[in-house]
């Protein structure tokens, strides 16, 4: 599993499965947008403004997550940069931080936002 997070877009994305192709996708009620194969199974997850409320255990239970997934899932969801709501100047706000290790298997990066001048 990995995940990416562009703090200028404020977009999370979680590759959960390298080993299907995307072949569609389906918006769950709050705007998670989940990439997914020919047979329905759940490929990737995406969610703009990630520090906003998504209910990352309706994909779970929609998608039947294996609990290593899930635990992963949440792990990354929940990190303090993912839910940190975005500063006047496109940072990150309060939430940064302490984050404890990853799942095993899981790895990620994240694009910072781009810094401003000072006026």
């Amino acid at each position: 599993m990995r995940w990416s997070y562009d703090a200028t877009d404020q977009a999370l994305y979680v590759t959960l499965r390298d080993d299907l192709t995307r072949a569609g996708v389906i918006e769950m009620p709050d705007g998670t947008i989940v990439d997914v194969d020919a047979a329905g199974q759940a490929v990737g997850v995406e969610v703009i403004r990630s520090w906003a409320e998504w209910d990352i255990d309706a994909v779970i239970r929609r998608f039947a997550l294996d609990e290593d997934t899930a635990s992963a899932l949440r792990w990354i969801a929940y990190a303090p940069l993912v839910r940190s709501r975005p500063t006047h100047d496109g940072g990150a706000g309060p939430g940064q931080g302490f984050q404890p290790e990853p799942p095993v298997g899981v790895s990620g990066q994240t694009r910072p936002a781009p810094e401003f001048a000072a006026a």
